[in-house]
């Protein structure tokens, strides 16, 4: 059976649908004014079962790097596929004849395998999958075991690879082991586990007290011979302190806590075992019993990274010696990422690590780490003036290739920049730093409150005041402190990789970051605004400008520009790499931002839209006119592709009013399918009876492009009710000592519930 729909009521428009067998083939889209000739590709599906394009705790999806398929989360049953776990995961793969849709994370159904979550490889081309043993996903009974599979995703129909070990505890059965992170092509996996009795642990040597967290190392994934090693160990492969988790990275981030090759892990966890349950998680008030970093390499030796110089290794003691060290003359380190070749790792401490940090103020370091060895510990945060304290207060971000690090810090540390602003003393000074020239620049004076940004509170954060939509009276404090106060975990600040190999690309060279200051001439409003900042040049351009000096130029005090936040307290492959939140192109000429300030005259105040900047001018990416947002975008490192969630119907076939997924793709669209046949007559209608009849499925999805088609108008079909569901994966949890909940769990980011694995469970 042949299905023809037309949409007349789109000028210029030829669209149909056709479904044939499995196949849905629904036309792109040219919306006049989208810039740099870019078209729309409907990537999600035409027909989602009545479900958005979301589920209800994840906000996100997945792009690949090479801007080729997209990973989303439906309520929805499509290509065939139903699930009682509360939403399944789909994979949309753009082919010569448009996009098509299959199922990406789930487990067939065999023997109880249960699938509790995936994790994706950044090409998306193959996924990791956890799964228990047990009758079904809500059993009451606690599954005996749990494994790994691994699923290549460029055959979707190819079986699931066991990747692991079953994982039985030493009494036998088990539940709760979280997936962490992954290595590319998953060939190193970490794992983590927290179980409340000796006889749960998963391996002998695991000593951890009841409820203490562990880390684990899953690698050989791909061979005969997979093998899970604990991490948290010193060289005699004993646990450093039983007492304590032991956190990938450390608290609040991960960023590349494990090495993209795999052989690196960066942990943390306490180091005085005497001082028994005395667990400093975040406070940096636990003299006694200090948190520092360590780095396990290759699953055979392991190196304190924070180690002072002259001291010894914590864990290599000398002949007749039982402890290496403890928490004296030391104080907590706080992890604020790596390298993702695990050569460089930074960190801040108040302690005094090297001969030049002469104040106890906070500083941050830089460990190069070569040959399997720490080489030499680098005070990134060095104030010219002696007896000057750096005081640093937190990092924004830093470059994959650990070439560029840009932090914040009251201390005097570098000169005035391009604008001709100096820091000054107790203001929240935004530098940057160069790890191979060893060069500071200035950037600029960030806002962070009344009365707490120095002398330049008055000259570029206003009155301190803004604003705020939705409330009577209708002024609020501007604040920038997220940029830096989440150890680098996650916040409005993102800069440019080299995933696309560009002759010259730098990576960090380009910051761009969301702030409430007035840094350059052209900001004249108190709302927050996007900025770029170029390292080679210390060119500071502002990005949420108006479209040709629209609405003055785009300077509105009602509402603020953004771009989508980092994620780096947890280490998932799709986090660390960025594959839903990147918003910068790796050459850093095209930056995506969101903003319910009417930018184009294409647009309306009031609802939220995607825009892109590019080498300095602004273009409306999402509808603009309709009631329906544009919200979180996604750039491929090339920039050709933008990615971005909408109701709005932009493609004339699209008129279900749900959540999609598009593309605004630079030379997108694909070949037109050939015109429909006339109507047949009488006996000509009749074909080969020995052929069966095709019945439409929903197997696969996949659409094609048609021409230049006007953007759509608002309509009732785009103001539909959205359906509310509120299905949820059930999530076992174990109870832990309340003492150790009061110390540790309170504080750690994200792991009070990562039984699933991070965010897909």
């Amino acid at each position: 059976m042949i299905a023809v729909m037309r949409a007349s009521r789109h000028r210029n428009a030829a669209a149909f649908v056709t479904a044939l067998g499995c196949a849905v083939l629904v036309f792109a889209s040219t919306a006049a004014g989208l810039p740099q000739g870019r078209v729309y590709e409907m990537v999600s599906p035409l027909y989602k079962a009545g479900a958005p394009v979301e589920q209800p705790g994840r906000a996100d999806y997945d792009v690949a790097s090479g801007g080729e398929a997209v990973v989303f989360a439906s309520l929805g049953a499509l290509a065939g596929v139903e699930s009682d776990a509360g939403g399944l995961q789909y994979l949309a793969r753009r082919g010569a004849g448009g996009w098509t849709t299959s199922a990406a994370g789930i487990i067939p159904s065999v023997e109880g395998k249960v699938n509790e979550g995936e994790m994706y490889s950044s090409n998306l081309t193959e996924s990791m999958s956890r799964a228990s043993f047990a009758p079904n996903y809500y059993s009451s009974e606690e599954a005996t075991t749990q494994a790994f599979y691994l699923h290549d995703l460029l055959e979707p129909q190819s079986p699931f690879v066991l990747a692991s070990p079953l994982l039985k505890t030493l009494s036998g059965g088990h539940f709760g082991v979280g997936l962490m992170a992954a290595s590319e092509g998953f060939a190193h996996v970490v794992l983590d586990d927290a179980p409340d009795y000796p006889q749960d642990h998963l391996v002998p040597e695991d000593t951890m007290e009841d409820g203490a967290y562990a880390l684990y190392e899953l690698s050989g994934t791909s061979g005969s011979t997979p093998m899970l090693r604990l991490v948290g160990v010193n060289n005699q492969h004993k646990v450093i302190d039983p007492d304590c988790d032991v956190s990938l990275g450390g608290v609040g981030s991960a960023f590349h806590a494990l090495s993209r090759e795999g052989s690196e892990i960066f942990f943390s966890t306490n180091i005085n075992p005497s001082a028994q349950l005395e667990c400093d998680v975040s406070s940096g008030r636990s003299p006694s019993n200090p948190d520092e970093l360590f780095v396990r390499i290759n699953g055979s030796r392991t190196l304190e990274v924070s180690k002072p110089e002259g001291k010894l290794e914590c864990g290599e003691p000398k002949p007749g010696e039982t402890e290496a060290c403890t928490g004296a003359n030391r104080a907590t380190v706080r992890f604020q990422g790596a390298s993702e070749s695990g050569s460089r790792a930074f960190f801040t401490t108040t302690g005094r690590l090297v001969g030049e940090d002469t104040d106890s103020s906070n500083d941050l370091y830089m460990a190069v780490i070569e040959h399997e060895a720490l080489e030499r510990l680098v005070m990134v945060s060095h104030d010219a003036n002696a007896g000057e304290a750096a005081e640093v207060q937190g990092v924004l971000r830093i470059g994959d290739d650990g070439s560029h690090i840009y932090y914040v810090a009251h201390g005097l540390l570098a000169g005035a920049n391009t604008e001709g602003v100096s820091p000054a003393k107790g203001a929240d000074n935004l530098y940057a730093y160069d790890t191979t020239s060893g060069h500071t620049a200035f950037v600029a004076d960030l806002c962070s409150g009344p009365d707490e940004s120095g002398e330049t509170l008055d000259a570029h954060c206003g009155a301190n005041l803004n604003p705020q939509q939705g409330k009577q009276g209708g002024l609020r404090p501007v604040n920038d402190s997220e940029l830096w106060l989440t150890n680098g975990g996650e916040g409005e600040a993102q800069v440019n990789g080299c995933e696309a190999r560009e002759a010259g690309c730098e990576a960090g060279r380009f910051l761009v970051f969301s702030t409430y200051a007035q840094l350059t001439p052209d900001d004249t409003d108190t709302a927050r605004d996007v900025y770029e900042y170029d390292f080679q040049t210390g060119r500071l351009a502002r990005v949420s400008i108006g479209e040709d000096g629209h609405d003055d130029n785009g300077n509105n005090d009602a509402f603020d520009a953004s771009i989508t936040p980092v994620e780096f307290n947890l280490a998932e492959v799709e986090r660390q790499q960025e594959m839903n939140t990147r918003a910068v192109s790796d050459n850093g000429s095209t930056i995506v931002f969101t903003t319910s300030e009417s930018l184009s005259p294409q647009a309306v105040d009031g609802v939220s839209n995607v825009y892109e900047w590019h080498d300095g001018k602004v273009g409306l990416i999402s509808s603009g006119l309709s009631p329906e947002p544009g919200e979180d975008p996604v750039i491929d490192p090339s920039g050709r592709d933008i990615f971005f969630r909408t109701a709005a119907g932009l493609v004339p076939q699209d008129t279900d009013g749900l959540r999609d997924i598009y593309d605004a793709r630079i030379g997108g669209g694909f070949p037109e399918p050939p015109a429909p046949q006339a109507p047949c007559s009488a006996d000509s209608c009749q074909g080969p009876l020995s052929v069966p009849p095709q019945v439409p499925t929903l197997g696969s999805l996949s659409q094609a492009a048609n021409g230049n088609l006007a953007p759509p108008s608002p309509s009732a079909a785009a103001t539909k009710s959205k359906r509310k569901a509120g299905a949820g994966r059930k999530t076992k949890k174990k109870s832990k000592r309340k003492k150790r909940k009061a110390t540790a769990r309170g504080t750690k980011v994200g792991r009070a519930n990562r039984s699933g694995g991070g965010r897909r469970r």
